[in-house]
């Protein structure tokens, strides 16, 4: 799981981990009857509502801006403007060669919780995480191309470095 960068975006690279809960949305409905109409009631959107997100048994580097972006919004020196400190991010689903396969990209997003790791004085450069829960407004699924150039570069390279 990894999250990715534009302009307004979060670069978080949480490298590995071992699992994510919580896509789920859920539509809220209100039944209505229609005048006259004695046989059903319509069902008429009124809204959604997610899921916090939560990422479990990973890890992020040193240089990873996961932790500032945690600090960040109980700094009391922070902008009031950026009240919530929220961020956009996805999470990309790559396959055992790091190619691209899927992505879901989260809106108005912050961490809500942190549950660090056991210790343990072997780790070295990386900042551990059993889990991290992450509120968001809501997501999008973008499906990845399998022919795309960057796919194809990467499989190309994967299977080089494969031969040697």
């Amino acid at each position: 799981c990894q999250t990715g960068r534009t302009e307004e975006w979060i670069r978080v690279i949480a490298g590995r981990c071992k699992e994510v809960d919580g896509l789920k949305m859920t539509t809220d409905i209100q039944k209505v009857r229609e005048g006259g109409n004695n046989l059903f009631e319509y069902a008429m959107i009124k809204g959604c509502k997610f899921e916090d997100l939560t990422i479990k048994r990973g890890f992020f580097g040193r240089d990873s801006d996961m932790y500032g972006w945690m600090r960040q919004m109980h700094d009391p020196s922070r902008d009031i403007s950026a009240l919530r400190g929220a961020k956009n991010m996805a999470l990309i689903i790559m396959n055992e060669k790091f190619v691209e396969r899927c992505r879901f990209e989260f809106y108005g997003a912050f961490p809500i919780e942190f549950k660090g790791p056991k210790m343990d004085a072997m780790s070295r450069g990386q900042i551990g995480f059993e889990e991290i829960k992450i509120h968001y407004d809501w997501y999008e699924f973008q499906a990845g191309s399998l022919f795309s150039a960057a796919n194809l570069l990467g499989e190309a390279a994967s299977a080089a470095l494969n031969a040697v």
